[in-house]
């Protein structure tokens, strides 16, 4: 039942900006992702190599990154930047890489972006190189210590971020971002030598769980927009829950073995497909629901292709 695209089969991806607990996830697969790039020769990684300084002049204008960047103090140097921290080997621990994709400063004393007792907090957990998945995602689609979002202790961190603080050369697009992201990673994890694979198994498998993750809360927050529209048509929508997940989505499979395919696709499109152009303001309400109920499948849907390109390099059991 799932709209046809193009099938990837060589670690192609594609992604679109989330918030949320959606977001903690995508964080995570990040994270992990840099992780595994630290074992490429140096020239070779890309992940985490961030535009210092973008431009866009206008307004619905093209932004760009400039070849060199002037930082406030020192000489002019490359606008490019991989992320430095202050681990052994100085990259990043994992409050420094959000800080280097949020442009900002996280104090790992008092703003706490992994998962720790908040009233007696621990600076070792902020230098955890293996966080849980699911626990971290949960930790940073929420705010932790003080309400206010100046004083926090830890202000959410699930939010959206620009694709050319995380992967180089990709610009504004996120298409892009996690198309060349993924590929790199997935072909990066591919090459790694036995012993490697071995040593980093925990971090293969942070990967391949996240982006199920990402997947699940994506199919549960569109799920909602269906069950709205079918329960307006009277249409019955049979569901369906994931272990470990709060939240149902729609299973497409039972629904046809209940309502018949033709019923279905008839739903589907009247949801999906309405296009109206006219000045009814409650056709106008429906067709922009339509392209967000678009918009949201072509996410999902592309997020299910990270996950094919992984398999297609012999990654993760999807």
């Amino acid at each position: 039942m799932r709209l046809t695209f193009l099938a990837v089969l060589t670690c192609l991806v594609a992604w679109v900006a989330a918030d949320g607990l959606r977001n903690g996830y995508e964080r995570v697969w990040l994270w992990y992702a840099y992780q595994l790039d630290l074992e490429r020769p140096e020239a070779e990684r890309k992940i985490g190599y961030k535009c210092m300084q973008w431009t866009q002049k206008a307004k619905g204008v093209a932004g760009f990154c400039p070849e060199k960047y002037k930082p406030k103090k020192g000489p002019e140097t490359s606008n490019v930047q991989p992320c430095k921290g202050k681990r052994p080997d100085k990259s990043c621990y994992f409050w420094e890489f959000m800080s280097h994709i949020d442009s900002k400063q996280f104090d790992p004393k008092r703003m706490w972006l992994l998962p720790t007792d908040i009233n007696n907090p621990n600076l070792d957990d902020q230098k955890n190189l293996k966080p849980d998945v699911s626990d971290t995602a949960h930790w940073l689609s929420v705010q932790h210590g003080t309400e206010e979002p100046m004083t926090s202790n830890n202000p959410m961190r699930a939010v959206k971020y620009p694709p050319y603080r995380v992967f180089q050369g990709v610009g504004d697009d996120y298409d892009k971002m996690l198309t060349s992201l993924g590929k790199h990673s997935a072909d990066g994890i591919s090459k790694l030598t036995p012993a490697q694979k071995t040593a980093h198994k925990d971090d293969i498998d942070a990967i391949v769980s996240s982006l199920k993750g990402v997947v699940i809360e994506r199919k549960i927050d569109h799920s909602k927009f269906l069950f709205a529209a079918a329960d307006a048509k009277g249409f019955k929508l049979e569901v369906s829950t994931e272990p470990g997940f709060n939240g149902e989505f729609v299973d497409w499979e039972k629904t046809q073995s209940v309502q018949g395919a033709a019923a279905v696709e008839a739903f589907r499109a009247d949801y999906y497909d309405f296009v109206y152009d006219g000045d009814e303001q409650a056709l106008k309400d429906k067709a922009e629901e339509s392209k967000k109920g678009r918009d949201h499948l072509k996410v999902m849907e592309a997020f299910k292709e990270v996950q094919d390109g992984y398999s297609a390099c012999s990654i993760g059991g999807f």
